[in-house]
């Protein structure tokens, strides 16, 4: 008796449909930068800011035109700072709190950019002074939470057309460099992070929704492996969170985890090429760009990494491609192919550790999972660059 699995595949459920996650180098910044801040207009990403190895601030702005693959120098704000958030609001940069690295202090700045102009205005201070923030905009306004120089549990709303702030329910837990939120369908994510707590932080796999109708926080399934410094950002109707570190001394990671807001769960996605903390992550042109940061050695970077998905839903490539997998009473695993394709296979924990991996290309595999303990495990088969990611169940 065989035990057919189809549960919360990656992208659709009960079905075939197929997607390619795929990594692309492309023109490196002028500068190396940990703790930047990016925003988009257009077809072009701001990078402000940021520090360089020293930690000093490095205080300019560089431009990225996404169709030429180039980068130009921009009139740099008039206050430097690290570790703050940007938005882009009807066409211009908001660029609220962050640290001062010469007085040590968090702050509570907005600078607004324009660039038709290219110039810098100053408005109305933010209440609270802080760095390491978490932000999204919704509707027009900016939402703010989290942040140093305390574990920050007050959210604030920036409201660009009245230069005004306001405040909104706190967020349930005081957290800090979770290098950005993201927002999606009207409502503001915020995953991950740590405390306050420097010599021996908790690092958190929160995962918590912010709804500015109800003015309301929920808790939502956790990530996978607890995280903080890595990049969030919505793409394709899901938040991607790319990246990270597990602790303040240890190596920083190359995870890619997804979240699926209509089955309240997290999948794996194509890991980064490189492992990379205190880097950003923005959207444009329907791709999602992954820049700066540091890596495991602690040095910055200039790189620029584009990630994109190519859906393949058609009936002749899921007829061409699909791929059958199901486990049965023995605890073994099935691959299942019409065809003799070459095929990788690989199993991951649901904390995100590879605990199988293998090549083939029969057309009728059989994996024994019998030294595998009970419990949820994912399995990603890469066949022709294209990816189909399940979870299977043993018990």
């Amino acid at each position: 008796m065989k035990k057919t699995i189809f549960i919360c595949a990656l992208f659709f459920s009960f079905s075939f449909d197929l997607i390619a996650q795929q990594y692309a180098m492309k023109t490196s910044m002028l500068d190396a930068r940990l703790a930047a801040s990016c925003a988009v207009i257009g077809n072009k990403i701001y990078v402000i800011a940021g520090s360089n190895d020293g930690g000093s601030t490095v205080n300019s702005m560089e431009v990225y035109d996404i169709i030429a693959d180039m980068w130009t120098t921009k009139t740099a704000p008039p206050v430097p700072n690290i570790e703050a958030i940007a938005c882009s609001v009807n066409n211009k940069i908001y660029l609220i709190g962050g640290y001062n690295s010469i007085t040590g202090e968090a702050m509570n700045n907005v600078q607004v950019y324009d660039p038709a102009i290219d110039m810098w205005t100053i408005k109305t201070d933010m209440p609270t002074s802080r760095s390491l923030i978490t932000g999204a905009v919704i509707n027009g306004k900016i939402y703010i939470t989290g942040g140093w120089s305390g574990s920050y549990v007050v959210t604030e709303v920036y409201d660009p057309a009245l230069d005004l702030w306001s405040t909104a329910a706190n967020i349930p837990l005081g957290i800090l460099q979770n290098n950005g939120g993201a927002s999606l369908n009207g409502e503001f994510y915020c995953v991950g992070g740590r405390d306050i707590n420097y010599s021996n932080p908790t690092i958190y796999d929160n995962n918590f929704r912010y709804n500015p109708i109800t003015n309301s926080w929920s808790s939502l399934a956790n990530i996978p492996t607890p995280l903080f410094s890595g990049s969030v950002v919505a793409y394709n109707g899901k938040i991607h969170h790319f990246g990270g570190a597990t602790g303040l001394f240890t190596p920083n990671v190359n995870n890619h985890f997804i979240y699926d807001p209509t089955t309240d769960s997290w999948t794996i996605g194509q890991p980064m090429p490189y492992k990379r903390a205190g880097h950003n992550a923005v959207v444009a042109n329907n791709k999602v760009y992954l820049i700066g940061g540091v890596d495991s050695a602690g040095d910055r970077r200039k790189t620029v990494l584009e990630y994109s998905e190519i859906m393949t839903n058609t009936e002749e490539v899921q007829k061409e491609q699909a791929v059958t997998i199901f486990t049965d009473e023995a605890k073994r695993l099935h691959i299942q192919q019409n065809n003799s394709d070459f095929f990788n296979l690989d199993i991951f924990n649901m904390s995100g550790l590879k605990i199988y991996s293998s090549s083939n290309s029969s057309n009728n595999l059989i994996v024994s999972l019998e030294n595998f303990a009970s419990g949820i495990y994912i399995t990603k088969l890469t066949k022709k660059n294209i990816q189909q990611i399940k979870k299977i169940s043993l018990y």
